[in-house]
């Protein structure tokens, strides 16, 4: 009788923005010898710290996390796969060295990428059609795509991505080399970069009040923390505003009013529209992350006050061998 293979074990935390994935991987990750590997498409970018509610070192409390400023925003778009290859290579580092890895983000694409939920394709950055599609607003990108890949389209709309310029240049991108984004079932073998772990995914969330309320006090800190000096930075470094509406609306919206820029129609910027408008965008991205993860019966949920239930499941799965 053959014995039974034992796979190493690696912990899936996703949630929707400001649920408490990161105090809480830090948390899980002191209780089972852990270290955290970040899912998000911002936090991987030098310099967008305050905006994208990047860790400190001190918040750290010694638990090494990984995928935090590896992209230089001004040279490179981090991508899909980019996030794949890199995590796969910190999760096997993490492996060696007999710890947990635990994946922690609200980055959709990249947890279902990572997962082999979704399909990758292999195709190579197109500079010139990039530099021609670079002069187009976001909506003009998105009309687009919709005549050239309706399905693409409509799910980027679900994935909140709808509005962000380089997603849908990388989108058209692939559909001027293939025809049109592929979908998982147009190929039977796609790669499972975690095939050889045993995997736990969970999930974090709370009322949609209190979710609400913590998005909103969240925003008003990253104001009065130096969001604008921070945007400011950026600028003087030489980021567009095409380029910070490509970061997220809590860099869209400052930079907005640091250009000049209206922010509703007709009318002058103000910081009161700054907050106003991150508010409402960041509330309206979050609904879609939840509806995101709403099908996924893998997900085992937790609300975020339970995090000594959810530590205490995430043990029990690290100790059954």
């Amino acid at each position: 009788m053959s014995k039974k293979t034992i796979k190493p074990k690696i912990i899936i935390l996703v949630g929707q923005t400001a649920s408490g994935k990161t105090s809480t991987a830090i948390e899980l990750a002191k209780a089972i010898d852990g270290e955290v590997i970040s899912a998000d498409s911002r936090q991987v970018y030098k310099h967008l710290n305050i905006g994208s509610d990047k860790i400190t070192k001190e918040q750290m409390q010694g638990i090494p996390h990984h995928l935090l400023d590896v992209a230089d925003p001004l040279r490179q778009t981090y991508t899909v796969s980019n996030f794949v290859d890199d995590a796969t290579k910190a999760i096997q580092k993490i492996k060696n060295r007999g710890k947990v890895p635990i994946v922690a983000g609200g980055t959709m694409l990249y947890i279902d990428a990572l997962l082999g939920n979704v399909l990758v394709p292999e195709v190579e950055p197109n500079h010139a059609l990039r530099k021609k599609l670079n002069s187009r607003t976001a909506e003009e990108l998105y009309s687009e795509l919709k005549a050239k890949d309706p399905r693409r389209a409509k799910q980027m709309i679900t994935e909140g991505q709808d509005s962000n310029p380089r997603r849908l240049i990388r989108a058209l991108e692939i559909v001027a080399k293939l025809g049109q984004v592929p979908r998982p079932q147009d190929n039977d073998s796609i790669e499972n970069p975690l095939s050889g772990f045993d995997v736990l995914w969970t999930g974090l969330h709370n009322e949609l009040s209190i979710q609400k309320e913590k998005i909103n006090k969240r925003n008003a800190k990253m104001l009065k923390d130096g969001l604008l000096d921070e945007v400011k930075g950026l600028i003087d470094m030489g980021v567009t505003q095409e380029q910070f509406d490509t970061f997220g609306f809590e860099y869209k919206y400052p930079a907005m009013y640091l250009f000049g820029i209206p922010i509703i129609k007709d009318e002058p910027p103000t910081l009161e529209q700054v907050l106003m408008k991150m508010n409402s965008s960041t509330w309206r991205y979050a609904k879609k992350q939840r509806a995101w993860w709403s099908d996924r019966d893998k997900i085992t949920w937790f609300k975020a006050e339970e995090r000594i239930a959810f530590i205490n499941k995430v043990e029990n799965f690290i100790k059954n061998k």
